[in-house]
């Protein structure tokens, strides 16, 4: 759109922008109502989607105007938690900042409306941007790649940089694929792979952000944990898989009005080649353990979706997990504390250590005996995991995640997959666990592992699950360490106040409390220290209140991400563990165990759940109104 009305101008026509009509109110003539374009408009694929808004507006100096986007999807619980539109001035404002006043909701014709209002700058010849959320464009990636392309072209240094093209989306638009490691070992294939992609969903623009955040990281040169992570493993990285769609301003889909997030499993190289060729990548660094019978990846496709329970009806969607409770938990007697928490005494003998070398895969610890403590911890045998394909020690591909924004619930999540194997469950929970410890902004509690979010269907269209990237790398590789990763547009339900950096001098936080005692333990012959914290401190001593997310919220958690990584593989040379109650990555799967044998409680009052994650990771029979009493600080 680009047309002007009165003494105002708008636009909408260039890269990422929607904005289809605007009318003028007839008894003001600084009042108007404008509507957005739904996903695929004006063509046979035209959907429903309608919450992405970006455009532009130009008029007299120091005029108040209020705006009516009339037509949006109902979104009056995001907004109802202080969500405000964000706006910039060009020229002399190039940051994004959420308007001052709140925003009015209401229903028109069944018709979800917003309303604010805005004093127009009083430079001349400014234009205002108002936008749904941070945007960052198909432009605005090509910008910052040929950037990063042009500092590392010279090859030298200790940093690999590639970008190569991984496919040309259905508007033959360039994707990228990203290759950053230690210069020298991007041809190697001894070093696991971690793999990130955002902006499957083309209005999610959080997601980018993250990854930005993530892609900064690593590639710092002078930082030992970057080096370290570098050293360690080679990462792939795909910006934008749709990039079509972020180009026309979709909310949702693609070109064609599809959700690529749920095509991992039915995937059409012609009609999704951005998902097909990530796919396949994926695969490749999965054939080591996928090449049992065939490398023919349809063969396997197929073996994979007969495993499948795929439901007709919503209705049908049961969680079948298993909750594996402790021989003792009923039972008070003959329990040792560990961080506030009990679970069931054990001699040295039958104690087997979680370390970080420890390789979790099948019904049982690799290499324990029957009669192992593992058997002990539970009433019945760990079922056999219900992913297709079990995992091996010689996949390349260590992690797979996948970034998204969320409009329904606070904060930023993870949803991971479930496991009736409880080890493969530990090492899923493991990462996320360790992202609470290094990001202020990331909720654990809010994460998500269930076996009905695996095969949930939308309510919008139907689809299942089952077909997203986390999903369905899961079950196609094995890895237990396949995540989507959501983030709410506007802010969260808490902060995490972390522990110390070794280099801290004066924390302004620390995540313990005054009852903390330090406690030696003998690892080997290896000496750590771990802090344990008795029941009982309030969750002030561990949580601050939330604030508005900006772009630099979501690339906190993106670095976080990264330095998590090191944390999980026992490397991080400025790790927040030792100060932390856990004391080590150790500590930390010793807690997760814990936790998925129910013996954690949630945290929060939750005034916003969806039934999507509520304590989706917890005992049904656990209650929040009794979680504030029992509730151990971390």
């Amino acid at each position: 759109m680009n047309e002007t009305i009165g003494s105002f101008h708008f636009h909408s026509d260039f890269d990422s922008g929607n904005l289809a009509k605007v009318v003028v109110n007839e008894k003001n003539d600084n009042e108007f109502h404008l509507w957005t374009l739904p996903d695929c408009a004006n063509t046979p694929y035209e959907n429903g989607n309608r919450t992405w808004f970006y455009f532009g507006v130009k008029g007299p100096c120091n005029t108040v105007v209020k705006f009516n986007i009339m037509n949006l999807n109902r979104q009056a619980k995001l907004y109802s938690q202080g969500m405000k539109p964000l706006f910039k001035v060009l020229p002399h404002q190039e940051q994004w900042e959420r308007i001052k006043d709140k925003p009015i909701c209401s229903m028109e014709d069944q018709s979800f409306v917003l309303s604010f209002k805005f004093t127009m700058p009083s430079q001349e010849n400014s234009t205002v941007y108002f936008a749904f959320c941070y945007p960052y464009s198909y432009s605005d990636l090509l910008f910052d790649l040929d950037t990063l392309e042009a500092r590392f072209s010279a090859k030298e240094g200790n940093i690999y940089f590639g970008r190569e093209l991984l496919c040309n989306s259905l508007d033959q638009r360039r994707v990228d694929l990203l290759t950053v490691t230690r210069n020298g070992d991007e041809n190697r294939r001894d070093k696991p792979v971690v793999f990130v992609s955002a902006r499957v969903h083309p209005g999610e623009t959080p997601s980018s952000f993250v990854l930005n955040g993530f892609l900064d990281f690593i590639l710092k040169e002078d930082d030992i944990r970057a080096q370290k992570l570098r050293e360690n493993f080679i990462f792939l990285l795909v910006p934008m898989l749709n990039p079509d769609g972020v180009y026309r301003g979709h909310y949702r889909t693609d070109s064609r009005g599809v959700n690529l997030n749920r095509v991992y499993l039915e995937t059409d190289a012609v009609l999704h080649p951005t998902i097909a060729a990530t796919k396949q990548l994926l695969l490749d660094l999965a054939k080591e353990e996928l090449a049992m019978e065939t490398n023919s990846m349809s063969t396997l496709e197929q073996k994979v979706k007969e495993t499948l329970l795929v439901q007709t009806d919503d209705s049908n969607c049961k969680d079948d997990s298993v909750t594996l409770w402790p021989l003792s938990f009923k039972d008070d007697g003959g329990r040792t504390n560990f961080a506030g928490l009990q679970f069931p005494n054990t001699t040295d003998e039958t104690i087997l250590p979680l370390s970080s070398s420890t390789i979790l895969s099948g019904s049982t610890l690799e290499g324990a005996e029957e009669g192992d403590v593992s058997a002990q911890y539970f009433d019945v045998a760990p079922a056999t995991s219900s992913v297709a394909v079990a995992p091996s020690t010689k996949s390349r591909l260590f992690a797979y995640i996948d970034l998204h924004g969320h409009a329904s619930k606070r904060g930023i999540f993870i949803y991971g997959n479930h496991f009736k194997d409880a080890n493969q469950q530990v090492e899923c929970l493991l990462l996320p666990k360790l992202i609470s410890l290094n990001s202020q902004h990331f909720d654990f509690w809010a994460c998500n592992f269930s076996e009905k979010n695996m095969r949930q269907r939308d309510k919008r269209d139907g689809l299942s699950k089952e077909g997203s990237g986390r999903v369905a790398v899961s079950k196609l590789t094995g890895i237990p360490r396949s995540y989507t990763l959501e983030c709410n547009y506007n802010t969260g339900r808490m902060r995490n106040i972390l522990s110390p950096l070794p280099t801290d001098k004066f924390p302004l936080f620390h995540a313990t409390t005054g009852d903390a005692k330090d406690e030696e333990r003998l690892d080997g012959s290896t000496l750590s220290r771990r802090r344990t914290v008795s029941a009982g401190p309030s969750l002030t001593d561990a949580f601050a209140p939330p604030v508005p997310y900006s772009e630099q919220s979501f690339k906190e958690v993106g670095e976080a991400i990264a330095v998590s990584l090191l944390d999980l593989i026992g490397a991080n040379p400025m790790s927040r563990l030792p100060q932390s109650t856990y004391g080590d990555v150790d500590g930390a799967r010793q807690w997760i165990r814990l936790h998925c044998l129910g013996q954690r409680r949630f945290p929060f009052v939750e005034a916003d759940a969806d039934e999507e994650s509520t304590c989706s990771h917890l005992p049904s029979s656990s209650t929040t109104a009794n979680s504030l009493q029992q509730v151990t600080t971390v």
